[in-house]
């Protein structure tokens, strides 16, 4: 893997995940009532993480981490939002990398 730098695109309206992760019954009864009350994560407000961000190391394997956060600025805390996000080499060539959900409203992209 090469260091990254990642985007994380507006989520997909459909309810299925690119992130892995099983979460609870009552994960899932919060996340069907944020959405019926239209409270997505706001990808304007989310940010990524990470040493690798900070300092990038080529061809070194790089973890970084995408914290979510609602329209209202407060944290997400449960996952299991389908997210869309893009990895590029410094280059601008994409990147590899898997990302796993870490159901608290976080998810980890190793790259």
């Amino acid at each position: 893997s090469t260091q990254s730098t990642g985007i994380w695109n507006e989520p997909k309206q459909s309810h299925s995940s690119s992130s892995s992760g099983d979460a609870g019954p009552e994960d899932k009864k919060k996340r069907r009532r944020r959405r019926r009350r239209g409270q997505l994560p706001d990808p304007s407000k989310c940010q990524l993480r990470g040493t690798a961000l900070e300092h990038p190391l080529v061809g070194t394997p790089s973890e970084i981490t995408l914290e979510t956060y609602l329209p209202t600025g407060e944290v997400c805390t449960v996952g299991g939002e389908p997210i869309d996000i893009n990895v590029a080499a410094p280059d601008g060539v994409p990147t590899e990398f898997k990302v796993t959900d870490n159901n608290n409203g976080t998810y980890t992209i190793d790259v």
